[in-house]
């Protein structure tokens, strides 16, 4: 069986809590969920560009490919992605 907590709150306390609750669920609702993916590895970064790993690491050394340290990792964000898909690298 199931146990039941009763707690009082002041009327005014609770509506400004039921109004914030409704606030957040109406921008919740609003809100456009973003699929696409936000970082690339550098092997999705070449696979997506369609070059090798050992350009994509000339390309990196060369400072013309910003990207992302988290530890030993290495990732490049999607709208650097984006502007090498639309610009080149020579841009």
């Amino acid at each position: 069986m199931k146990k039941v907590i009763t707690i009082e709150v002041p009327e005014t306390r609770f509506k400004a809590l039921e109004n914030n609750i409704s606030n957040v669920l109406e921008l919740l609702e609003k809100k456009e969920v973003n699929h696409e993916k936000q970082n690339y590895t550098p092997k999705e970064f070449c696979e997506v560009l369609r070059i090798s790993l050992p350009t994509f690491n000339r390309l990196k050394r060369d400072g013309k490919i910003e990207f992302i340290k988290l530890g030993k990792r290495t990732f490049i964000n999607s709208s650097v992605v984006e502007k090498y898909k639309q610009n080149g690298f020579n841009a």
